[in-house]
């Protein structure tokens, strides 16, 4: 683009080329045209770099990672080289709808005190149907309260002023699951934020989604999250040491035991040997459970319902 944007619209995507096509044609068929969007493709295998290259539209700037970064690294490297003067986050299997930046950036225009925006959303499965809408709360006193409670804001659904990362940095690397909610926070911080009463993002519940996928870590940094900006309201900067740290690494352990006993009840025995495996060495001390999970992987279910009936009539 010749002339700098207004809005630039920071996408990454890791294997998400069953949805990226869906994702890609809400941003580039929107009633507001003066953006630039920025998709990083972070190490996919799949053939979502195909999917990215079968786009001639020039408001399209593409980055390739050879091997994967991260979320929070690939979506600091695309604000790194966003020019427009608001950021629009969007997920590569999540939907905005044809007004959602129009709309946000005559908020942001008209709200000078706002600094960062989210909005009203739907909530979608995988193939797409409706689930259910989602209308938290609106005004910054509403939201500072909520956020200490937890996330209150779809990230994907957010528009922020560029000052704001100006101020705050971007997303914390160190934080992989949870660092949109981090973020939201340390804006929060410096800015008055707002949701738009408007219906204006999909979000998909997809299996194979970072939410679902990271459902257990991100419960466990998201009361680290919570706890540092309790203390840089307190005390103006973050206090805690790496008793902090070990901490959330013995919570996270012991969530991944936790979710693999859930998984294991479900019958989804290769998940759940994976998540005992990241609970190492927690998990040991539970051995018995890991046991059973190899047994139901490699013998045959006909087998193993055989040896348990003939258990049964000795």
């Amino acid at each position: 683009m010749n002339t700098c944007p207004i809005v630039s619209v920071v996408m990454t995507t890791y294997n998400n080329g069953k949805y990226l096509k869906e994702a890609i044609n809400s941003i580039l068929n929107q009633t507001f045209s003066e953006f630039e969007f920025i998709i990083i493709n972070d190490g996919s295998t799949d053939n979502s770099q195909y999917i990215i290259d079968s786009y001639k539209d020039n408001r399209i700037i593409s980055l390739k990672h050879k091997t994967r970064l991260g979320v929070p690294k690939s979506r600091n490297k695309g604000m790194k080289v966003a020019q427009g003067e608001y950021i629009a986050v969007m997920d590569a299997d999540d939907i905005s709808l044809p007004n959602r930046l129009e709309l946000q950036v005559k908020f942001l225009d008209e709200n000078s005190h706002i600094g960062l925006l989210g909005s009203y959303y739907f909530i979608i499965d995988g193939a797409g149907n409706f689930l259910k809408s989602v209308k938290p709360v609106l005004t910054n006193n509403e939201l500072q309260t909520k956020l200490m409670e937890g996330n209150p804001i779809a990230h994907g659904s957010i528009m922020f002023r560029k000052e704001c990362l100006n101020t705050i940095g971007g997303y914390r690397e160190k934080f992989r699951y949870s660092h949109d909610y981090d973020l939201i926070l340390r804006i929060a911080e410096h800015f008055q934020i707002a949701n738009i009463p408007e219906l204006l993002y999909k979000y998909r519940i997809n299996p194979l989604g970072i939410s679902v996928v990271t459902k257990v870590p991100q419960e466990s940094e998201g009361p680290l999250i919570k706890h540092l900006a309790i203390e840089r309201r307190k005390y103006g900067k973050e206090q805690s040491n790496m008793i902090s740290w070990i901490e959330m690494n013995r919570n996270l352990i012991q969530s991944y035991y936790r979710w693999g006993k859930y998984l294991y009840c479900k019958g989804s025995y290769r998940s759940a040997l994976k998540s005992f495996l990241r609970s190492l060495p927690y998990s040991l001390f539970n051995i018995d459970l890991i046991v059973k999970t190899v047994i139901k992987l490699i013998i045959p279910k006909k087998i193993l319902l055989y040896l348990m009936s003939h258990q049964k009539k000795i």
